[in-house]
């Protein structure tokens, strides 16, 4: 009877342990078949993410300042003067965990080691210094003429907003230039010791994944699943990182590495071609159209999905590399135990698929994967009379990402749609020009043309040439912001640098026109008499200076007017005298009269070419007898070209012209202003000694254009209309607004 109840409890006892040996192998072979077993080559692709860094170098200082340097050019600012902008790099990486574990490429780091160290840096920033010296000279120029532009202007005027904006940001891009130059000099000068800068960066994995509509099949949607990582290893070619959240994106997967890495026939490539398209499937063979930025870091599989080796630029990575370079890092054991874990909580808590609750777009085309584990024939290459194409191709047509080389050598890179251009590319045409958007229709109307030595953003035309509203920078440190014909400046747009003032105005056939002012009531106008406006042929007129304002600039500004044409007039020049033997009777009067009413006055001399120029500022000091608080005295210079070379050139001419000046700067005791016309400067004031520079110039130029120069006073018009005064009369602004005017008389009035 004993024996009988111990035999019974040795077989249950044997039962149990069969049956615990059945439920072990049966975890085994969920674990395997749920984490280890080959998946379908459509779902591999989900294994498949995007990996970014965001990375610069950074050089603390002893003083507390740190410089950042970008890693692609070893900058400390950009050709603007902008501070450098962290690198970004984008490419392939695929999960090899089901823990967040991300394999990808060390060409995420552009080969910048984790340090630079003393010597190396010490060069790179006296190559900066250099750069920076050029760049500071280049924005001291362009932040002088945008001052002089800001305060000459206001807000009426055309485009003043555009340049006040662009005004902002040189200001800044100035400052900052200045700075970064103080810093490396001083680093360098005092030969700070021990210099090392670190690289920064900060790494994100961004899946993108296919929504799947009701019936479970059709792809039509994608939502994008991001993460920050960390990196984990750097070795050789490869990359070790992990998401922070260690996990897959919702309905993920990973890549197995417990498996042999012998190249079958037929290997393929699973990479994610760019940023807004799924990840994709295609022949290694049909891959060779692709540069190294769309296939870095891509898997190389098998036809089943089953991974054989890491793609780069310069080697396939082998998988053996990549599972010792994993488990060197995290262990084999624990590798293994994470990924085991993994696997049955997928079995007993499957991951919910939500991401068909928000997508972000619509897929651009269907995955190139026909079954299970059979790829599709949508890659090919085919040649036609004078192109060859490469790429996705659907019902014979490119669809998708794909290349297209022409005959002249142009090539496209980029998103097609029944054998049309559509979405981002890159053309790079036959002179060498890169030219890249957004495509719609086969068509760029807008986009980024660069060259070697310019940058051109903008309205295109249908060659690729500026077209419409643009910007343009070249090399030189030159911009432009405007409107464009067919590749050439043409209408309305502002330009800086090239050694000039601004030109904020109109622009024909890339020539700039000049500027076209807007005239208001709050701007400051003037006017200049002789005995011209006393004595009409025989008849004598007095005039009434109670009655005095202007009512009309000249018919050639009349379109330009804003409001009624009812301007007091704000300052009036007076002629006194001409040569050494002729006077204005009428002056002393007309003074008299302007000072009475408070009216700012101040004299000027017609020059004779045919006098000494010292004899004429004494003979007009005589006749003028200015007084403290009056304008600065003009000088009136419009010799015919005959007249100039009677006299001995322009060299002679500029001479007399200097004697002038000088006398009556000493005996005013302020600078006197030089009245020439626009084809006067245009002609000869290139060739004025630099003496004659100190000088503000009052420039005559009739017409609806704004003369191109530095000047005090602009004579729009010979013949505008004055109450009180009979006749045509001078009509002048003054370049700047009723502040500036005021300022202007206070500093630079005749002082004895």
């Amino acid at each position: 009877m004993e024996q009988t109840e111990r035999n019974k409890i040795k077989q249950r006892n044997i039962a149990i342990r069969r049956l615990l040996q059945v439920l072990a192998l049966l975890v085994i072979a969920a674990v395997w078949w749920v984490g280890l077993r080959p998946i379908s080559l459509n779902r591999q692709l989900d294994a498949v993410c995007r990996v970014e860094a965001v990375m610069c170098y950074a050089l603390p200082l002893e003083n507390g300042d740190t410089l950042h340097i970008s890693v692609r050019d070893r900058r400390l600012t950009d050709d603007n003067g902008d501070p450098v902008r962290p690198d970004t790099v984008r490419q392939n990486g695929m999960f090899v965990s089901g823990v967040g574990h991300v394999v990808t490429s060390t060409a995420l780091f552009r080969g910048a080691p984790d340090s630079i160290a003393d010597d190396s840096l010490r060069t790179l920033l006296w190559v900066e210094r250099q750069r920076l010296a050029v760049l500071s000279a280049q924005k001291a120029e362009a932040v002088k003429e945008l001052d002089y532009y800001a305060r000459t202007h206001t807000v009426t005027d055309d485009g003043y907003n555009e340049v006040m904006t662009y005004k902002d940001a040189t200001d800044r891009q100035s400052h900052l230039v200045d700075s970064l130059l103080a810093l490396v000099t001083a680093v360098l000068e005092k030969g700070e010791s021990a210099l090392e800068a670190r690289l920064c960066y900060s790494l994100n994995v961004t899946a993108t994944v296919p929504v799947v509509l009701a019936d479970g099949i059709t792809p039509t949607q994608t939502r994008t699943c991001q993460s920050a990582a960390v990196r984990l290893a750097r070795r050789a070619d490869l990359l070790l990182l992990q998401t922070l959240n260690s996990d897959l994106p919702p309905s993920g997967t990973y890549f197995q590495l417990w498996h042999t890495d012998v190249a079958p026939a037929g290997r393929l490539l699973l990479a994610s071609l760019t940023d807004s398209m799924l990840p994709d499937a295609l022949p290694l063979d049909s891959a060779f159209f692709l540069s190294p930025s769309h296939v870095e870091g891509g898997a190389v599989t098998d036809r089943r999905g089953q991974l054989l080796a890491l793609r780069t630029a310069s080697r396939d990575v082998p998988l053996s590399e990549v599972r010792t370079l994993c488990t060197d890092v995290v262990g084999g054991l624990q590798w293994w135990t994470q990924n085991a874990r993994v696997a049955l909580k997928r079995i007993f808590l499957p991951p919910s698929d939500d991401n068909a609750a928000a997508p972000d777009s619509v897929a651009h085309s269907s995955r190139n994967v026909s079954r299970r584990h059979h790829l599709g024939d949508f890659y090919a290459t085919y040649h036609t009379a004078d192109s060859a194409y490469c790429g996705r191709v659907v019902d014979g047509l490119p669809e998708g990402f794909g290349t297209m080389t022409y005959a002249d050598g142009a090539s496209f890179t980029g998103l097609w749609r029944a054998g049309r251009r559509e979405g981002y590319g890159e053309l790079c045409d036959s002179l060498g020009r890169r030219i890249s958007g957004i495509w719609q229709a086969d068509t760029l109307s807008s986009g980024r043309l660069v060259n070697d030595t310019t940058v051109y953003e903008g309205d295109l035309d249908l060659q690729f040439r500026p077209h419409g509203e643009g910007c343009y920078r070249d090399s030189e440190g030159t911009y432009y912001q405007g409107e464009w014909t067919q590749g050439r400046r043409h209408g309305f747009g502002f330009a800086v640098g090239d050694n000039k003032m601004v030109r904020a105005g109109i622009w024909k056939n890339d020539a700039f026109v000049g500027e076209q002012m807007i005239y208001t009531a709050d701007r400051v106008y003037g006017i200049d008499i002789s005995r011209y406006q006393h004595e009409i042929g025989r008849r004598k007129y007095s005039i009434e200076w109670s009655k005095v304002r202007i009512t009309k600039l000249g018919a050639a500004n009349a379109t330009r007017v804003r409001g009624q044409q009812d301007y007091p007039v704000s300052f009036v020049y007076i002629k006194a005298s001409q040569g050494t033997t002729i006077r204005n009777r009428y002056y002393a009067a007309d003074v008299a009269a302007c000072r009475k009413r408070g009216i700012h006055v101040g004299a000027y001399h017609f020059f004779s070419t045919k006098r000494d120029g010292l004899a004429q500022a004494k003979y007009f000091m005589k006749m003028a007898a200015p007084r403290t608080g009056d304008l600065p005295p003009v000088l009136d210079v419009e010799p015919s070209d005959a007249q100039i070379k009677a006299m001995g050139g322009s060299a002679a001419m500029f001479r007399e012209i200097i004697k002038w000046m000088r006398y009556v700067r000493q005996q005013c005791g302020t600078d006197p202003v030089l009245y020439v016309s626009q084809s006067f400067v245009n002609k000869y004031m290139s060739h004025a000694p630099e003496e004659l520079s100190r000088y503000q110039v009052w420039i005559a130029r009739y017409g609806e254009y704004k003369p191109y120069v530095h000047l005090l006073y602009w004579q729009l018009s010979p013949r505008g209309r004055v109450a009180g005064i009979k006749g045509d009369v001078d009509i002048n602004v003054y370049n700047g607004n009723k502040e500036d005017f005021r300022q202007y008389v206070s500093t630079h009035g005749v002082k004895r």
